[in-house]
């Protein structure tokens, strides 16, 4: 963690104000507070990045709004220097938001790096993040937004429960719940979008054959995957039918997919 001692002294040097402030200094030390503040500075759009920063720094390090005018700039400018590595690539990894209430009803959603999503999930997750990263139109980025979630968060599982406690993923599941979650604070969907998009770049760092080299650096892509044939051209072999290699696990799967690309280059090479 980042440490910070704010002292602030009158001009006879009485001490009017003196403690220990705390930041995360990487993206595993991100807590589910940070998260949400993080999220709240991504969903104000229309503020201006440097002012950005500088809120987020004062937020993350829990700085009093009396004292701020008391502490230089350059103070200031260190500590949003400090923060630097929540403003590039998103590397958190932890789940931390294991669930969410709309209404009286509770919604779970996946493990520490999505690591029980299934590849159906994934490949509808990741249609909703990329059209995000590329949709202008802010109706249409809610609606993505709320459809991201609707996949990721659903109701508890109340038999058959292996690896994962929430319901079987469902299209009319899902669409109703999108409709549903319309309602739901925008800070906590943006908090939810910034989760995702963590624990997706642990699996493009995981598995760089697989991914374009365009998403490998964490920019966002102009185009949208093809995940859709990209499974169904993998279907057929070790995991079967089209309808069963979709209800596998997607680490299981990338690793296969990476296997059988080493394959082919090898074979290529030989």
């Amino acid at each position: 963690m980042h440490k910070a001692e704010i002292e602030i002294l009158t001009k006879n040097g009485r001490k009017l104000y003196t403690k220990m402030h705390f930041a995360p200094s990487n993206w595993q030390e991100v807590t589910r507070a940070d998260l949400f503040v993080l999220a709240k500075t991504l969903s104000a759009q229309n503020i201006a990045i440097q002012i950005a920063k500088h809120l987020l720094a004062i937020t993350l390090y829990a700085i009093p709004q009396y004292i701020l005018k008391f502490i230089p700039e350059s103070r200031l400018y260190n500590l949003t220097h400090s923060i630097q590595f929540l403003t590039e690539k998103n590397e958190l990894q932890n789940w931390l938001i294991p669930y969410i209430w709309f209404g009286f009803r509770k919604y779970y959603g996946p493990k520490k790096r999505i690591s029980n999503l299934t590849v159906e999930e994934f490949t509808l997750c990741e249609f909703c993040y990329e059209q995000l990263a590329i949709e202008a139109r802010l109706e249409k980025k809610q609606e993505y937004l709320n459809t991201l979630v609707a996949i990721l968060y659903r109701p508890y599982r109340w038999f058959n429960i292996l690896d994962d406690v929430r319901a079987n993923l469902t299209t009319n599941g899902y669409e109703k719940r999108a409709a549903q979650f319309s309602t739901l604070p925008s800070v906590t969907k943006w908090a939810i979008y910034l989760n995702y998009e963590g624990c997706r770049n642990f699996l493009i760092k995981r598995h760089p054959e697989v991914f374009k080299k365009g998403e490998q650096s964490g920019a966002p892509s102009s185009k949208i995957t093809p995940w859709s044939k990209i499974v169904e051209s993998a279907a057929g072999g070790k995991f079967g039918t089209l309808q069963t290699t979709e209800k596998v696990n997607i680490y299981k799967f990338l690793s296969e997919l990476s296997e059988r690309i080493k394959e082919a280059r090898e074979l290529k090479a030989s």
